[in-house]
């Protein structure tokens, strides 16, 4: 271990205001759930602003964020639990929607990973929280205009052999209309390559 990531460590150990420090600056939240008694789940105050509510009305409960998820990213956040829980490889790791307290809706990316005692079982869970609000309107207002267009748009990558030649493309986007042109959809070919879509 680096002599300096060791000494951070002890920082935070015995300064909180370390550990605030990076919470506050780097994070829009970060939660601990207690997975023995799961109605128990602590969130930092960063969470709750972020979706415009006095941290100080809220209870560490897991029912206060619950109510306001959308559900269908509730779904997919416990599947991905259940996933990770068995399998401490694959991630927790998702993108989903809150409401806001003045309505509007506010994109998280939500990740965390679980504490295991010593015997694998899951017993706690740690996440963070980061805003990906302005990211996603940027997209989606991106996408609005790609998609009006009367022409075609693909983006692709390449694929390069060892000597940096171009060999191949795997597609990034696709637009409605170069989706009709092509007879594929969108989710049909991102991440496939030419070669074998074409």
């Amino acid at each position: 271990m680096n002599y300096l990531q060791k000494e951070l460590y002890e920082l935070i150990k015995k300064d909180s205001k370390i550990f605030e420090f990076i919470q506050e600056s780097s994070l829009d939240g970060i939660w601990y759930w207690d997975l023995e008694k799961p109605e128990n789940e602590w969130m930092s105050p960063r969470f709750w602003e972020v979706l415009g509510y006095d941290a100080n009305t809220k209870l560490h409960v897991t029912s206060q964020w619950q109510d306001i998820i959308f559900p269908e990213d509730l779904e997919v956040a416990i599947v991905n639990f259940n996933k990770h829980c068995e399998d401490p490889t694959y991630p927790y790791d998702q993108l989903v929607r809150y409401k806001h307290k003045k309505g509007q809706t506010v994109y998280i990316r939500c990740r965390g990973i679980a504490i295991r005692d010593n015997k694998g079982k899951p017993i706690r869970m740690i996440g963070a929280h980061n805003d990906y609000t302005s990211i996603m309107s940027s997209k989606i207002k991106f996408d609005a205009i790609l998609n009006s267009s009367l022409d075609g748009i693909m983006t692709f990558d390449t694929i390069k052999n060892d000597k940096n030649e171009i060999i191949d493309f795997i597609f990034t986007f696709s637009n409605e209309k170069a989706c009709d042109i092509v007879s594929y959809s969108e989710k049909e070919l991102l991440g496939k390559k030419l070669s074998v879509m074409m």
